[in-house]
């Protein structure tokens, strides 16, 4: 590869479907297992332009961005913005600018949802509309 040329970040694991998530809408499933400190994807992103933040924040997109040390916002491609919150998840994400990595933190079974923490306070969630019953653990 030629200096200076970055190799783009991206993988989509064949393992992995869109399925419904009953109540919470659309999830991400294992097709079959997955290993514990398995890549589950790594999807690309798509950087939000700090000038259209405030713009997206009153959109659908909200949703789905991601938020990086308040210093930008993201959407990411794949079906990173697909996967479910829980408190106690299965994965985990790694934001970069080009990319969210997704990891499986412990083995998941075939055809069990692939759920990670979003990292948001129950305020937050109220915030953007979704309320946390009380004792949640989702």
């Amino acid at each position: 590869m030629a200096k200076g040329k970055e190799r783009p970040m991206h993988f989509h694991n064949h393992k992995v479907r869109v399925g419904d998530a009953g109540i919470k809408g659309r999830g991400v499933f294992a097709r079959q297992a997955i290993k514990r400190g398995e890549a589950v994807e790594a999807a690309p992103t798509l950087i939000i332009p700090a000038g259209d933040v405030e713009a997206v924040s009153g959109t659908f997109l909200s949703n789905y961005s991601f938020a990086h040390n308040d210093d930008f916002e993201l959407i990411a491609l794949g079906y990173a913005s697909l996967y479910n919150h829980s408190f106690e998840p299965n994965a985990q994400f790694v934001i970069t600018r080009r990319a969210i990595l997704l990891v499986a933190l412990r083995p998941i079974e075939e055809g069990e949802e692939i759920m990670f923490d979003y990292g948001w306070p129950n305020a937050s969630f109220r915030a953007a509309g979704i309320e946390i019953p009380e004792g949640f653990r989702g």
